[in-house]
């Protein structure tokens, strides 16, 4: 058994097996070993005879697809923006078509995002909204939430992700906001600005799952990427899609536009895995696995190797 390790990242091995000889190898990768508030980590398990893998990220379900080669199963994990800085767990569980099974976990650190400030100015009434105003805001927020609390056991999305408009970055992700002096929410994606009426494109492939006018998001456009993974199109002027279509990536989807709360035309794009608030950005920018786990299975009767 090898086992590589980067920076201060331990990795605890237990195979569990069967009373017969074992020759064949499985490569459990995890990338990046540290990774910011916000960030993805991916997951890749590779090796002959694996009939599943399930797996938990702080107690998290890891929703994982197997890749077209149907020798590796790969997933997404969503750092949510507000996690805390510290060490957390990913485990795996892997079964084999044979009824063997074997068990990893792998501690992954997480680290501040190191976000900025950005100060607005808005309308009073955007900002302080009456009784009547908030409860269609909860409304609004528990539609959403039902929406990205609902998992996809499918992957729709196929290869890279793409950016939804042409422009400058306006406000970053995670910037915390102050409006008309009262301190809000960290801005949970990234606006692009563009002029008004600008087509904006599917990021990837998936389903449309909301179209709509909320309070604070205006001309809204929610799609369903599989998987638990969501992408979201805000303050449009007009939608070009209905709910319950299949968009394909770089299709036209809406208009920029600056409906909702919004100080000018631009386009809020976020995103959502398994509930998490993730930086949009991330999503062009995956990258090769950093962590490498490996088991090889050769002795009859062991059950236990591992090693730290």
């Amino acid at each position: 058994m090898k086992t590589y390790l980067r920076a201060v990242v331990f990795i605890f091995i237990i195979a569990i097996i069967k009373d017969h000889v074992l020759a064949d190898e499985t490569e459990v990768y995890i990338h990046p070993d540290t990774v910011r508030q916000g960030g993805i980590l991916t997951v890749d398990v590779t090796g002959n005879g694996i009939g599943s893998v399930q797996g938990l990220f702080n107690g998290t379900y890891i929703n994982f697809f197997r890749d077209r080669d149907h020798t590796t199963f790969s997933a997404l994990v969503g750092v949510d923006l507000s996690a805390k800085p510290g060490e957390y767990p990913v485990d795996i569980r892997i079964e084999y078509t044979d009824g063997r099974t074997s068990e990893h976990t792998a501690r992954i650190r997480v680290v501040s995002g190191e976000f900025g400030l950005q100060r607005l100015k808005l309308p009073k009434r955007m900002v302080e909204p009456d009784k009547n105003t908030l409860e269609r805001i909860k409304r609004e927020r528990n539609t959403l939430m039902r929406i990205f609390g609902t998992t996809t056991m499918e992957r729709f999305w196929n290869g890279g992700f793409i950016m939804p408009v042409e422009g400058p970055i306006t406000s970053e992700f995670g910037l915390r906001r102050i409006i008309n002096n009262t301190p809000k929410a960290r801005h949970s994606g990234v606006d692009i600005a563009a002029p008004a009426g600008r087509g904006v494109i599917a990021s990837n492939r998936g389903k449309v799952v909301f179209t709509g006018e909320l309070f604070f998001s205006g001309k809204t456009i929610v799609i369903d990427h599989g998987l638990g993974l969501y992408t979201m199109y805000f303050h449009l002027s007009g939608i070009r899609v209905k709910k319950g279509e299949m968009v394909e990536k770089g299709r036209v989807i809406g208009l920029v536009g600056s409906t909702g709360r919004s100080s000018g035309p631009h386009l809020h794009w976020g995103v959502r895995l398994n509930m998490a608030r993730i930086n949009p950005l991330d999503l062009l920018t995956l990258s090769e696995p950093g962590i490498e786990i490996r088991t090889t299975r050769q002795e009859k009767n062991r059950k236990h190797l591992g090693g730290e």
